[in-house]
């Protein structure tokens, strides 16, 4: 493989790469369009939590905590958080194989 096509190759990882870190911190605002009310990511937003990582890390008695947000809206944010982080966990799968290539070559 000539010079050219290793560069070739390492800036079209780059921009994988750079498209996959993207995906790993999904904003919150990613939950409208899963069925979760604006007003309740503001109220998310106001106590703190921006990214939909921090709602999959946050108890469900500290989201309760919040005003505003019942049980039941906690447990939904909690379902769509989990499968939006499934899906950022299947592109991190990714993002840890490119590294392991990086490294080991």
């Amino acid at each position: 493989m000539s010079e050219l096509e290793q560069v070739l190759d390492q800036e079209i990882d780059a921009q994988e790469l750079e498209e996959e870190e993207e995906l790993f911190y999904t904003e919150i605002d990613e939950l409208q369009n899963h069925g979760i009310n604006s007003s309740d990511i503001v109220k998310l937003k106001s106590a703190g939590i921006c990214t939909v990582r921090a709602i999959h890390m946050t108890t469900r008695r500290n989201l309760c905590k919040i005003k505003g947000l019942s049980e039941a809206k906690v447990d939904k944010l909690k379902e769509t958080a989990c499968k939006l982080q499934v899906v950022i966990g299947k592109s991190f799968d990714k993002l840890q194989a490119y590294n392991l290539r990086v490294i080991f070559g």
